[in-house]
């Protein structure tokens, strides 16, 4: 009977020190600002003219980890300051200032899915161009699926990768003619 009791005693005061351990710490989040200068240009393909998208952006980029120090996803707070130009006639346009935050998540099967929310592109000239709301997109080697577009979104929906290719310039052909 003592051997009974110091046992069930010994696991209660085992199972309430696990209880009072602090969780495992996860690894911290990394953070880093950054600026960078993209153009992307194409000869007319797009439009019948040669169109330029000078873009200016600023990102303020947190990576977020698991407790086995894996990357499991990336915050960007992106702030944009750009113009398009139509270099036939020279018509150059502010493009922005746009605002947006991109959130990307590393999946299992090797795919990246990346969510979109905020003021993508906007054009105030005397036509209006806004790319503006929610885009998500999955993609992979050999992939890329749009799995949801709320908002109005011309550049975005031309898109055929997860990167910025002049295919995207034929949005900006009518603020540009």
């Amino acid at each position: 009977m003592q051997v009974l009791r110091r046992v069930v005693v010994t696991a209660c005061v085992v199972s309430m020190v696990g209880a009072m351990a602090p969780p495992a710490l996860a690894v911290p989040p990394e953070r880093q600002s950054l600026a960078l200068s993209n153009v992307v240009q194409d000869n007319g393909e797009a439009c019948g003219f040669a169109v330029r998208w000078d873009i200016e952006l600023t990102a303020d980029i947190t990576r977020f980890f698991g407790q086995d120090g894996v990357l499991e996803r990336i915050h960007v707070q992106v702030r944009e300051m750009n113009t398009v130009t139509n270099l036939d006639t020279g018509l150059t346009l502010q493009e922005g200032p746009d605002a947006f935050i991109q959130r990307t998540l590393f999946n299992d099967d090797g795919t990246v899915t990346i969510e979109v929310n905020g003021l993508s592109v906007n054009v105030r000239g005397e036509e209006k161009l806004k790319d503006v709301g929610r885009f998500v997109f999955r993609t992979g080697p050999g992939e890329f699926e749009v799995l949801m577009a709320a908002g109005p979104h011309p550049v975005r929906e031309l898109a055929t990768s997860g990167s910025v290719t002049p295919e995207l310039l034929a949005a900006f052909c009518g603020v540009l003619s």
